[in-house]
């Protein structure tokens, strides 16, 4: 019992802690690789496909060589902090103290949370019926799908 306890914990510690699953992910949410060589996350990139054995294809905007291929368990969220947004294309807003995208013709508002620091509420244009809170951006790219039945393409623009 105690060596099969010492054989999970070493093939755990060979993946990224807070990695993520196969059926967290959907095309188009945007993630982060770790890498064990740099003992660093990669800077943001979308899935582009997804397989039963566990390989992830990743992508960036402006990339036109080839993709890179993961393992679902290097694959990392990208936790929603406020350089992330503004790197994602949000503006700050002061007089309300939100961050907003324009998509479609209609506003996605962000901001913090008050009673859990690392949540952050979301409302989709003028609905305050509907805002859920997320920590991470591929789980803001799946509430958007919820609210509106389309995906959010979402273009890194760096920080």
């Amino acid at each position: 019992m105690v060596l099969l306890f010492q054989i999970n914990f070493s093939l755990d510690t060979k993946m990224c802690k807070n990695h993520l699953t196969l059926h967290e992910l959907r095309i188009g949410d945007w993630v982060q690789e770790y890498s064990d060589i740099t003992e660093k996350f990669s800077m943001p990139m979308y899935v582009s496909a997804i397989f039963e054995d566990g390989t992830v294809y990743l992508n960036f905007n402006g990339n036109e060589g080839d993709i890179w291929e993961a393992n679902i368990d290097d694959i990392a969220p990208i936790k929603i902090e406020t350089d992330i947004l503004k790197g994602f294309g949000f503006e700050y807003v002061p007089e309300v103290c939100d961050f907003n995208l324009q998509v479609d013709n209609s506003s996605i508002y962000v901001h913090r949370f008050q009673y859990g620091p690392n949540k952050w509420v979301i409302q989709f244009g003028n609905d305050v019926g509907y805002t859920p809170t997320c920590v991470n951006i591929h789980e803001l790219q799946h509430e958007y799908y919820a609210y509106t039945g389309k995906p959010l393409e979402l273009t890194w623009k760096g920080v």
